[in-house]
């Protein structure tokens, strides 16, 4: 499949908040703390990369994948995190995130008659689509942080 059809701004406008919420749900899952501003900063700079990666004539996935990578090396080189915690971290924000989408985004689809296409001739409809999944993710964190859910401490591994 080639280079990504959805418009710059789209992407751009989809990526920040997701990428906000992979990054503080998925280290807060780890007992890793990041400020708010640091994670607004990596996601938006994770934003802006991604207009220019999902260019990239790849097969579809390849792009999720170089912009985990890019994600984590990002917060390494930042925040100096080790990188298994930001890898772990963001694969853990990003696999909640591909839930909530795999399971949201048919139903949405089949409530408002739509399909894969529609997403494509109508792009804003991918922020539409967005926008319940991005609230059920935020419900997540807030529940994380309010009842302090840890699947495992990495801050004991801090040494």
């Amino acid at each position: 499949m080639g280079p990504s059809l959805l418009p710059w701004y789209i992407v751009l406008i989809v990526s920040l908040p997701q990428t906000f919420l992979i990054i503080k749900l998925g280290f807060s899952l780890f007992n890793l703390k990041i400020d708010f501003n640091q994670a607004l900063l990596l996601s938006f700079a994770t934003a802006f990369i991604s207009i220019f990666i999902r260019k990239l004539p790849l097969v579809y996935g390849y792009h999720t994948l170089i912009m985990i990578l890019v994600l984590a090396l990002l917060i390494k080189a930042i925040l100096k995190i080790r990188l298994w915690h930001s890898i772990v971290s963001v694969l853990t924000g990003v696999l909640v995130l591909g839930v909530l989408e795999s399971t949201m985004l048919p139903l949405l689809q089949s409530l408002t008659a739509t399909n894969a296409e529609s997403l494509i001739i109508n792009p804003w409809l991918n922020l539409v689509y967005t926008l319940p999944v991005l609230i059920l993710m935020y419900i997540l964190y807030w529940l994380v942080k309010r009842y302090n859910l840890v699947i495992f401490d990495l801050t004991l591994n801090e040494d």
